[in-house]
């Protein structure tokens, strides 16, 4: 497993991505937002720290 951190807009309506944030630890508070297959044996799961109202990912 690996992960993507990501910044979600405010309102969950999309998100960006700094590479150079990549490095911070995701500790058990962080959210979720989606799962995506990396290579085989291998996902990535895009996360935050903060929470907003919608997924920012899927935008439900």
């Amino acid at each position: 497993m690996t992960f993507q951190i990501i910044e979600p807009a405010s309102d969950g309506n999309g998100f960006s991505m700094n590479p150079r944030e990549q490095s911070a630890r995701v500790g058990g508070h962080w959210v979720v937002w989606a799962a995506e297959p990396q290579q085989q044996g291998t996902v990535r799961l895009l996360v935050s720290e903060k929470r907003v109202p919608k997924n920012p990912v899927s935008g439900e």
